[in-house]
């Protein structure tokens, strides 16, 4: 168990575009571990894949937190946590904030005239 190791901020654009960053587990011990990864304070705007990662004896292991903001340049923050019952805890302090996102490309939808047609548009 450690400080929180502070990762530097990160921007994202609002309903657009996300950021992320790679972290990594460093294993102090000679067999394999498990580590199970959370943020338990803000999984909101916070999301970590894999949910776990194994890292192996001496080794190191990566996982990836991406940034999903819900307010505009607002600074937005979390706690990374990282565990296993053999080798210990590890946490990560991460911020972010939200950028004005950019024009998205535009989304048609076509029909056949005289026919029932139906389309849809994805929203962040």
């Amino acid at each position: 168990d450690a400080t929180a190791t502070v990762v530097p901020e990160m921007v994202s654009e609002v309903g657009g575009a996300r950021g992320s960053t790679t972290l990594d587990i460093e294993n102090p011990l000679d067999e394999e571990i498990l580590v199970a990864l959370s943020c338990p304070d803000n999984p909101r705007n916070f999301i970590v894949a894999p949910p776990s990662v194994a890292v192996p004896p001496f080794g190191v292991g990566k996982f990836r937190v991406t940034y999903a903001p819900s307010s505009l340049n607002q600074l937005e923050t979390g706690t990374i946590v990282a565990t296993n019952e053999e080798a210990g805890t590890w946490t990560w302090s991460v911020s972010g904030r939200g950028a004005e996102p950019t024009k998205l490309a535009a989304t048609d939808i076509f029909v056949t005239l005289g026919q029932t047609g139906s389309g849809s548009v994805s929203f962040q």
